[in-house]
Parts: structure tokens; sequence; C-alpha cells
């Protein structure tokens, strides 16, 4: 438990500066990156995801980070489920998928945690600019 909390404490100064958006996405892509890399691990040296079974994987991350959020953000951080029930779901869709298509055309399932970090985080800013704009 001691590493897990200096990863975090390590990590503090990068996420200082992420908005809530961001801050959703980067926690949605490293969650779904850890995932997919011990998918990678239990399967062996070769996972290759195609057809239905990518779209089955990407709702299945999606599900269990929409929840760790709604679970972080509800009772933690004091928002309502009404207030971010749906964009926590459209931010952790779309990190789960392109990070998992993303590391399925690379076959980088070894820097999953890292692209889904990435990703998470590029989704989060082009979603707070989409509802800086549409004004939500």
């Amino acid at each position: 438990m001691y590493w897990f909390v200096r990863i975090f404490l390590g990590l503090r100064f990068l996420t200082r500066k992420l908005s809530i958006c961001q801050l959703t996405g980067f926690i949605a892509g490293a969650v779904a990156g850890v995932i997919l890399l011990l998918l990678f691990y239990a399967q062996g040296a070769v996972l290759a995801v195609a057809g239905p079974t990518v779209w089955k994987l990407v709702l299945l991350l999606t599900a269990f980070c929409w929840m760790m959020m709604i679970l972080i953000l509800c009772p933690l951080c004091h928002y309502a489920f009404t207030s971010v029930a749906f964009p926590t779901l459209v931010n952790c869709f779309f990190t789960c998928l392109f990070t998992t298509l993303l590391c399925n055309y690379l076959q980088a399932w070894l820097w999953a945690p890292f692209i889904g970090i990435l990703v998470g985080i590029i989704v989060g800013t082009l979603l707070c600019y989409l509802n800086r704009i549409l004004k939500l």
C-alpha cells in the first residue's frame, strides 16, 4: 500500500493543473490501461483483440471505470450524481475506446497505462473545450 500512495503523491505535480474533465479522463485511462496490461499478462505473449470482442472489452472497461469515477466523485468530492453521471460516462467511454483501439493497433500492451493516461487527458481536454463552446 505504501508504494501505491507514493506513486499518487509523485503524480500530484502532474494532476494539480488538470481540470475535472481531464482528471476524470486521466484516472479512467490509467485504470483502463492497467486492466489491459493485466489482460495482456494473463493471456500470454500475444493478445489480439478483433471484431465484437473489442466492443465487449470497451463496454466492460467503460462500465468499470464509470462506476469507479462515480464512487470517487459523489461521496469523496461531494458532486451530485445527476451532475456528473452522463459527462463521466461519455468521458470514460471515449477514453476506454481510444485506449483499447490504440493499444490493439500498435500492439503496445505494455505501454497501455501510459497510453490510457495520455488518451484520457486528450479526451478530457476535448470534452471541456466542447462544453465551453456549446455552453452545456
